[in-house]
C-alpha cells in the first residue's frame, strides 16, 4: 500500500469520525447546575431541622443542655471555630455556609456525640455556658 492509497481510503472516514465527534461535543448541553453560587444552601438548614427542643439523648446532664441552648447564641465566627474540630466543611464549591447552616450542621453533630460537642463548647466558649463551664 502506498501513501496515496492510504490517503484515499482511510483519511475520509477518519476525518468524518473526528468532525462528527467534535460537532457532537459542541452541540451537547452541559449538565444543568444552579446559576447562583450558594443557591443550594437555601434549604440546607431546613434539611437538618430548626433549633427546636434538644434531643432526648442529652439526658439530664446540665452541661449538655446548656451547650445545646448556647448554640443559638453562636456568631458566624464562633460557629466556624467549632466546625474545624468537628470535621464540618465550611465551604462548598467556594461558597461559605451561612451561620444558621453551620449551626444546623453542628446540631446534627451534637446529636451524634453530645458529650464531645458539649466539652468542645465548654473549652472554647466558657462564657456561653455561664456557671456550668467548670468541668467538675
Amino acid at each position: 500500500m502506498t501513501v496515496d492509497t492510504l490517503n484515499t481510503l482511510l483519511f475520509p472516514p477518519f476525518l468524518f469520525v473526528v468532525l462528527f465527534s467534535f460537532a457532537c461535543c459542541l452541540l451537547s448541553s452541559p449538565p444543568q447546575h444552579s446559576t447562583a453560587p450558594g443557591a443550594n444552601f437555601a434549604a440546607y438548614g431546613e434539611a437538618f431541622g430548626e433549633a427546636g427542643d434538644p434531643p432526648p439523648e442529652l439526658g439530664a446532664f446540665p452541661t449538655n443542655q446548656a451547650a445545646w441552648n448556647a448554640l443559638e447564641q453562636l456568631s458566624k465566627r464562633k460557629a466556624r471555630q467549632l466546625c474545624a474540630p468537628l470535621g464540618i466543611q465550611q465551604k462548598c464549591q467556594g461558597v461559605e455556609l451561612s451561620a444558621p447552616s453551620m449551626v444546623a450542621v453542628i446540631r446534627e453533630k451534637f446529636k451524634e456525640r453530645p458529650d464531645f460537642v458539649a466539652a468542645l463548647i465548654r473549652d472554647r466558649f466558657p462564657e456561653l455556658l455561664g456557671d456550668l463551664a467548670s468541668p467538675c
